[in-house]
Order: structure tokens, then C-alpha cells, then sequence
């Protein structure tokens, strides 16, 4: 037989391989981080109106759309977000009609028997591997297997490594392996919606090689386009945060092999030069806006110029002491979650800012040399900087020039009745206690205000407004 023929014959059964191959064709949509983002920021990106008219778009297009979610939907968002214990989230994600999700860390704040409930409001398959309960029994559903068009799809849930039940990559692997395994019979593709970064999803693709894809969260990485993990061929997407994407991942499935014949991948921006947002999801905002926190929007300050954290922390302490009527007040710079942007100032941006390290605030009783150690155990340890009001006083470096000091006003013997965040007590306050002679007889617990740093923030600052003064005015006074 010539070779020549030969040749032809090995092409054409090629092509008739190629042909008759039991290929379909699958659309991840997928986004992470949330993080009770409910509405668009003040630039008008993000937020689930434009998520829900985005999808609603491509399913018009598309019939075999999945919808994920990486986890962390609640908390550092919305106040109404907040005023409903995080169930608007989830309602909003059953509106928009997600397929299944992940356990953020924060997602539990509530407690499992909100989470449970939102699960449940969600409509879709909250997963996770790794949360158990006192008997070793899953909390959720640790995986589950949908079907599209034909498709089955095994997803498997994880929350963060550190968060569950097995502590290290591999035992966290080898769970991973064992559930993929147990659904690799069933299904023709296996992704793993999870709360972990695209680094150690990487890792566990080397110990569960029969994942296909890793829908991933918590590190806010906005992958452009999808890491392949050499070992495995595993792709790896992440949406970045707060519904400012959704990323997209274009799969054909070989059926045969049970593997990712060819993929493309993208983020898709939420914001109003890519997508008109969805006018009954904001309607439907507005209305439990006005049910659970009618002064959300209230404004109650303008500013020319974005206030940076240094200044929101002074103006906190001082609104600290004037809600409290205490002497002293602080406020740490790791009690703010955000910067507040230039514009107008609602109760809904001061809560982004400071609503959630600032749930609470505690109240004590300090002598002015314990204030002063203080300051000086902060600033000898690194343990970040921290705004005062009530006293006159600077940092100043000490005799070797590499510490710095605190020079006060205070009276060293006096007792001072002093106001903080219950997170600045524990982080800080008590971790100095257990290592500076002046603060080990600290209590171990303090009374709790009824009030958070948010709230004091904007009466503070409505009230300074009714009088006339600018938010820049109040600034150079407090500087």
C-alpha cells in the first residue's frame, strides 16, 4: 500500500475520531468576596443589580450557564446587608439564580443557624467539606452533582484551610481526593468551589488531580485569565471582590476522558459602561433599605477630597468621646476597613469604613502613666498606630531614636474614664497587659457600650454638620 495512502487514511480516521468525540460545551460564570456589597460603590461599580442583569444577559444567550460563588458573601459591605444578618445576600443570589457556593470565614459571623437559613434563602447548594460539627458530621452538603444539558458537574465545597476541620494543605487534600474520587463515576467534570487562594488551590491540585476546576476566594484576586496548573491541567479562576466582576470560563468537555478539552477565560466588569444594572433588583434594595435602615443614605458630611484612614481614626476617637462622655477615647487604624471616598458622607459609607472591627465599643478606667504605657508598648512593638482624643499629647522619639514615646499632658496618678473599640482591647490593649507591669492588672472583659464606632461616627458628624463646620475644618482642628 503506498504511503501516501497511508497517510490519507490516518488523517481521515482522525477527523472521524475528532468528529464523533463526546464533547460538550459548558459556561462557569463565577464571582467571590462579595462581602455584603449588596449595592454599586460610590463609582458606581459593583454591587448585585448589575450581577443579576449581566446574567439574566448571557443566559439569554446561553442555556448551559452554572453559576458560582467563592465564598465570604457577608460582612464589610452595606448596612442593610448588616440589619438583616446578611439574609438580603443570599436572597439577592437566589434572585439572580446561582448554582452552588462556598463558606467564606466570615460567613458564619452570625452563627451556623443563620447560615443554614441562608443557605436556604440562597436556593443554591451551599457546600463544604471541611465544617464539622462536635461528631465529625459535615454542617453542609460536601458536594453535590447538577446537571446541564446533558453535563454532569460534581462541585465540591471548602472553606479556608486554616478555618476547618483538616489543618494543612495535604490532610486537606486528601479529603479532597476522596470526595473528587467518590464522584468521579458520576460526572464528566468535577470543580471545587472554594475559599482559599489560587496558590494553595494549586496545591491541592496536585493531591485531588481529578478536580478539573477550582472556583477559588478569600485572597480577592482578579484573574484575568485562568491559571493552568502544570501538574494537573487544573484551571483555577478568582473574580477579585464585591461584585466589581464576574469572570467567565468557557469550557468544552471531552465526555470520554472526563477532562477540560479547551477553555477560555475572562473577567467581565460590573460597572455601568459594560452593563445596565437590573432596575427591579434596586427597587427591591431600596425597599428593605427603607424597612431595615431608613437613614442608610442619610448624608451627613461632603468632602472635597477622599479622607484617608490616619484622618478617620482621629475623627472616630474624637467622636468616641463626645458619644461616650468619657475623657480619653482611642480609636487603631486596624479598627477601619476603608478609606471614605470623595462626595457625600452617608451612615452607609461611614459603616463600610468602620461597622465592622468596630461593632463594639468598651469602656474603662485608666491611670494616666497606664495610657502612657500604653502608647509606648504600641509603638515599641509595632503594633500599629492608634488616634487619641481628650489630651494633649505627640509622639516623640526616646533617647536611641529608634522608639517612639508618648509626651502628654496627662497626669500620671489620675484616673481617666477612657472609651475604645472592644477589637482595639483585645488586639491591643490586652496584649500589652500580659507584658507591661503598669497594664497586668487590666480585667480580662469590659462592659460594652450599646453603641458601635460607626454609630458615634455619624452622630458626630451630624451634629458638627448642623453647626455649620466642613468635615476639612473639623480635620484641621483635630490635626
Amino acid at each position: 500500500m503506498p504511503k501516501y495512502f497511508l497517510t490519507l487514511l490516518f488523517l481521515f480516521s482522525l477527523i472521524i475520531s475528532m468528529a464523533s468525540a463526546d464533547t460538550d460545551t459548558l459556561l462557569i460564570l463565577h464571582t467571590n468576596d462579595i462581602h455584603g456589597h449588596i449595592k454599586a460603590d460610590p463609582h458606581g461599580q459593583g454591587g448585585m443589580p448589575y450581577v443579576a442583569a449581566w446574567v439574566a444577559g448571557v443566559r439569554q444567550e446561553r442555556d448551559d450557564v452554572l453559576l458560582f460563588d467563592g465564598g465570604d458573601v457577608m460582612r464589610k459591605g452595606d448596612l442593610v446587608a448588616e440589619k438583616t444578618q446578611h439574609r438580603i445576600m443570599y436572597e439577592a443570589m437566589n434572585k439572580i439564580g446561582y448554582t452552588a457556593g462556598a463558606i467564606g470565614n466570615h460567613d458564619d459571623f452570625h452563627g451556623f443557624d443563620v447560615l443554614h437559613e441562608c443557605a436556604d434563602l440562597s436556593g443554591m447548594h451551599l457546600l463544604c467539606l471541611n465544617h464539622l460539627d462536635d461528631e465529625g458530621q459535615p454542617r453542609f452538603e460536601p458536594s453535590a452533582i447538577v446537571e446541564k444539558k446533558g453535563l454532569k458537574v460534581g462541585i465540591i465545597g471548602l472553606t479556608t484551610i486554616s478555618g476547618g476541620a483538616y489543618k494543612s494543605v495535604d490532610s486537606c487534600g486528601e479529603q479532597l481526593r476522596l470526595e473528587a474520587e467518590k464522584l468521579e463515576s458520576e460526572v464528566d467534570l468535577t470543580v471545587a468551589v472554594v475559599h482559599i487562594g489560587s496558590k494553595e488551590c494549586a496545591l491541592l491540585s496536585a493531591l485531588a488531580p481529578t478536580v478539573d476546576v477550582f472556583v477559588s476566594g478569600h485572597t480577592h484576586e482578579a484573574i484575568q485569565e485562568a491559571i493552568v496548573v502544570p501538574e494537573t491541567g487544573a484551571l483555577i479562576v478568582q473574580a477579585g471582590q464585591y461584585a466589581q466582576n464576574v469572570g467567565v470560563l468557557d469550557l468544552v468537555v471531552d465526555k470520554e476522558t472526563k477532562s477540560v478539552k479547551s477553555s477560555q477565560s475572562r473577567l467581565v466588569p460590573m460597572e455601568p459602561e459594560t452593563v445596565t444594572p437590573d432596575a427591579e433588583m434596586i427597587a427591591w434594595i431600596a425597599a428593605e433599605e427603607q424597612k431595615y435602615c431608613p437613614d442608610a443614605m442619610e448624608v451627613v458630611g461632603e468632602t472635597d477630597s477622599i479622607i484617608q484612614i490616619p484622618d478617620l481614626i482621629r475623627i472616630a476617637s474624637a467622636a468616641l468621646q463626645w458619644k461616650s462622655g468619657a475623657d480619653v477615647a482611642f480609636c487603631h487604624s486596624f479598627v477601619m476597613r476603608s478609606n471614605q471616598q470623595a462626595g457625600e458622607i452617608t451612615a452607609n459609607s461611614v459603616f463600610q469604613a468602620a461597622g465592622q472591627r468596630g461593632d463594639e465599643v468598651v469602656w474603662t478606667e485608666l491611670t494616666g502613666a497606664q495610657i502612657h504605657a500604653y502608647m509606648d508598648c504600641l509603638s515599641g512593638e509595632r503594633r500599629g498606630k492608634t488616634a487619641w482624643h481628650g489630651f494633649e499629647g505627640k509622639m516623640e522619639k526616646n533617647g536611641d531614636g529608634n522608639v517612639l514615646t508618648l509626651v502628654s499632658d496627662l497626669e500620671e496618678e489620675k484616673i481617666y474614664q477612657v472609651a475604645l473599640p472592644l477589637y482595639q482591647w483585645e488586639q491591643h490593649m490586652k496584649h500589652c497587659g500580659e507584658g507591661v507591669a503598669l497594664l497586668e492588672s487590666l480585667p480580662k472583659t469590659m462592659p460594652v457600650t450599646g453603641y458601635s464606632v460607626a454609630d458615634a461616627m455619624t452622630e458626630y458628624l451630624r451634629a458638627i454638620r448642623e453647626t455649620g463646620t466642613s468635615v476639612e475644618k473639623l480635620l484641621a482642628v483635630l490635626n
